[in-house]
């Protein structure tokens, strides 16, 4: 696939062992990651203001990870997050940024 990618201009790149070793790669960092950084739960009723917070926060410098954002405002994210491998993997991202 990257040789066709390429071929058309893409900047493409394969990866070792494909996709499947990129995978496990990414479960591999969500369970190592968390280790790295204190945290500090958000919690608040619908509406009451804790995505534009964050934002805030974000704004400024802050390292933030925004579950529902990543999520991309679907309800019960952290209940799907097992099954959701894009969410899996934008989480994986956001953290392995924030070093």
């Amino acid at each position: 696939m990257a040789h066709v990618l390429r071929q058309v201009g893409w900047d493409a790149a394969t990866l070792e062992g494909g996709y499947r070793a990129y995978r496990r790669e990414v479960m591999a960092q969500l369970d190592r990651a968390p280790q790295r950084f204190r945290f500090r739960v958000v919690c608040g009723a619908t509406g009451s203001g804790k995505s534009r917070l964050l934002a805030a926060l974000a704004a400024q410098g802050a390292q933030v990870l925004d579950l529902e954002r990543l999520a991309r405002h679907r309800a019960r994210c952290s209940a799907s997050f097992r099954a959701n491998r894009s969410l899996r993997r934008r989480c994986s991202t956001a953290w392995c940024g924030a070093r």
